[in-house]
């Protein structure tokens, strides 16, 4: 009780390093000088961190002061914040300081049209604990500042992961800072990500009873707006990631995530707690007849069985979005997550005999970390990992109509955690190359008499993931809405025509992709009398 005590006052003392000062040493007009195409700035951003370790349990706090301006007359500002099941939203309140800025922010209570309490919703998420609190401010007049306060509280460890200095990607921060007060006792790292493109700066001083870290940054600029061509926001958002290794008091150290070990104890208690029943999964094997089948077909039979009978919805509920369904209830409802579908397969090829193992692992175009920092946003993923003459073959059921032996794109190449008892093997999925993921097209085009129409036959397939994207699109067609999509597939340009369309591989996974088809094309030829200029472009697969 000692410590805590202390460990509160200094928290209490903390404040005198996080005072909120609120002379501005830059006008409205010259932040919209700065930001010309923004409607809001964050002008200033501070984030303070404290930590608790009590009945050994860390816990953390995250204080929040933002000070946004409004560039454009009856914009409307919705901002959230995010919490779920082992976090919490504490002291949200919103304050306004209209025009005319005088070189000082003079703050006053104001009321937002709206706070709403509300449930997070995103494709095909499912039913998840993760909720936000919603501001909805309407601020009448260009050039007024807002002021947003919030705490979140984190009652575990495991699950603040990182800090950004970003409130969000489609708002740019003019300056701000990230501070955190570390107790003696607790043993962490915090891991810079993706501030080399930024200006900051990282102080440390000790003070009484632990240590202060604070990073310091300005001319946050928001990534391009086209977000086709952009990876998982962690790729380039100015981030720190948290491992914490150890807490250390009078009682003791006890050990958090100190390596990738660690990481998968926890996990591991989840799986073998999840409660499988591989009696009640008969049932698949009645309907699939395996008796007859080489081990080749029965394992892709059981593959196939799962992809295309498992509607693969992701599910985030408290604990339940680390922890697998169990087998039989996935089988009765004939949905599951990525966890649930793993688990599934796992238990049926274990139930033939094979060697099958459930796989923890980060995609790679959402996580840009690996199994060094044992962190809960290290993996966003569950595959199933089969040992199986001599070789380990990692099976993804959430790929609809992937073939046997094929790997998605998205897990070749990243580090991947296999279930192993007590002792987690940790390994690699092998990188196919990109010579497995081939789109090929074959044009053999001529000019009009005219001169103004290329015509001629067009070859294309398209293998790998690519391919099997297409396949799993297709699958769900049939009768005249297929043929309707697949003349908007071809057609990409307004100039193009196309006829006697044939094609192979939609719906059948053991085939390749393939159209064959006649073109027409208008528009792609520039004459400039003794010279003509074709555009061969005829997808425009790289638009920038």
């Amino acid at each position: 009780m000692k410590n805590l005590r202390i460990l509160s006052l200094f928290c209490c003392l903390l404040f005198v390093y996080f005072s909120h000062a609120q002379d501005m040493s830059i006008a409205p007009e010259n932040i919209e000088n700065l930001y010309p195409d923004e409607d809001y700035v964050i002008v200033n951003s501070e984030r303070n961190v404290t930590f608790n370790f009590s009945e050994g349990i860390l816990s953390a706090k995250e204080e929040v002061i933002l000070d946004v301006l409004c560039l454009n007359e009856f914009e409307g500002f919705d901002f959230p914040v995010f919490y779920d099941g082992f976090s919490s939203v504490q002291g949200l309140s919103y304050l306004e300081d209209r025009p005319p800025y005088n070189g000082k922010l003079k703050y006053k209570r104001s009321k937002p049209k709206n706070i709403t309490d509300n449930a997070y919703e995103d494709g095909g998420l499912f039913h998840q604990d993760s909720r936000y609190t919603l501001i909805e401010a309407r601020p009448m007049y260009r050039n007024t500042y807002m002021q947003i306060k919030y705490s979140i509280e984190y009652t575990d460890f495991k699950y603040f992961t990182s800090c950004s200095f970003m409130e969000s990607v489609s708002i740019p921060v003019f300056k701000g800072s990230l501070s955190y007060y570390i107790p003696d006792g607790l043993n962490v790292d915090l891991l810079p990500y993706n501030l080399e493109t930024y200006h900051t700066s990282t102080s440390e001083k000790v003070i009484k009873e632990g240590r202060l870290v604070t990073y310091t940054f300005e001319d946050i600029q928001t990534p391009d707006k086209d977000w086709r061509f952009l990876p998982g926001k962690k790729f380039y958002s100015p981030h720190i990631l948290h491992v914490f290794k150890s807490y250390t008091s009078n009682e003791g150290t006890t050990v958090l995530f100190e390596n990738y070990q660690y990481l998968y104890n926890w996990y591991n208690e989840l799986y073998k707690s999840c409660g499988n029943k591989s009696d009640q999964l008969d049932q698949i094997f009645e309907e699939l007849e395996l008796i007859s089948l080489s081990d080749t077909a029965e394992i892709a039979s059981l593959y196939y069985w799962v992809q295309d009978n498992i509607r693969y919805i992701a599910f985030e509920d408290g604990i339940a979005g680390f922890q697998p369904d169990p087998a039989q209830n996935v089988m009765q409802k004939k949905y599951g997550d990525c966890k649930g579908m793993a688990n599934l397969l796992a238990e049926l090829l274990k139930i033939r005999g094979y060697d099958a193992r459930v796989a923890w692992i980060g995609t790679r175009n959402s996580i840009p970390y690996d199994y060094t920092t044992p962190n809960l946003a290290v993996d966003n993923h569950m595959i199933c990992a089969l040992f199986w003459k001599g070789d380990t073959l990692f099976l993804d059921p959430t790929q609809t109509m992937q073939r046997f032996g094929d790997l998605s794109f998205r897990i070749q190449g990243r580090p991947v955690l296999i279930e192993n008892g007590d002792n987690a093997i940790l390994t690699k999925v092998p990188d196919l190359g990109f010579e497995k993921n081939k789109a090929e097209l074959q044009a053999v085009l001529s000019l009009s008499e005219d001169g103004k129409v290329l015509n001629g036959p067009i070859v294309e397939n398209y293998g790998g993931d690519y391919g099997n994207r297409i396949q799993a699109y297709f699958s769900t067609l049939s009768g005249a809405e297929m043929e309707e999509e697949i003349d908007d597939f071809i057609i990409s340009d307004q100039g193009m025509s196309v006829s006697n369309i044939l094609y192979t591989g939609l719906q059948e996974r053991s085939e390749t992709v393939s159209f064959i088809y006649n073109s027409s094309f208008r528009g792609k030829v520039i004459d400039l009398g003794n010279e003509k200029y074709v555009n061969m472009d005829v997808h425009h697969f790289f638009p920038n």
